[in-house]
């Protein structure tokens, strides 16, 4: 069901995922002000991992910063366009794209969403206090922690984003399980 999300929403949302929100076109905003229209849905899996599904229109351009460690996050664009900074590095994500990096206090994630745009994505990411280092092999801890890449961005191949598209269906995947 499309909701109307407001500042007071992503306040809730920077303070469960450890993100600052900024409304450059709302100076003086209220808790009230609508930033997005859309369906948002957060999945909590166990080990700290949440994937989060968005289909959203945005009515308010609004730019987010990362403030929490993570080992991993990803992001798959599957409509629209998405500007991302990883310290000094940018780039400009659109339709089939995924991005995929570690957040921490030296390396932070910067995006920008600009008004009047339609917005569909998914993301995964995984969270420090998740307990999900107790159940990974040390060498792919190990790995991740050690990186020397900031990020990565790529093509996602034609078979996965129809299978992500169609993910973003909940009916249709609740009549086919069915």
């Amino acid at each position: 069901m499309k909701k109307i999300f407001s500042v007071s929403d992503f306040i809730a949302f920077g303070e469960r995922y450890g993100i600052d929100y900024r409304f450059p076109a709302l100076p003086q905003y209220t808790q009230s002000s609508p930033v997005l229209h859309g369906d948002i849905e957060e999945i909590a899996l166990p080990g700290g991992i949440c994937i989060t599904r968005s289909d959203v229109h945005v009515l308010q351009p609004y730019e987010t910063t990362s403030r929490h460690s993570s080992p991993l996050y990803m992001l798959v664009v599957l409509e629209g366009n998405v500007a991302l900074a990883v310290n000094e590095q940018t780039f400009l994500l659109s339709a089939g794209m995924a991005f995929c990096s570690q957040l921490s206090e030296q390396q932070t994630i910067r995006a920008h969403h600009g008004a009047d745009s339609k917005l569909r994505t998914l993301s995964l990411g995984m969270y420090p206090d998740g307990g999900w280092r107790e159940r990974l092999p040390v060498s792919l801890a190990d790995e991740w922690e050690n990186s020397a890449a900031s990020a990565r961005v790529w093509q996602v191949p034609e078979f996965l984003l129809s299978g992500l598209r169609y993910a973003q269906h909940p009916d249709l995947m609740r009549r086919h399980a069915s």
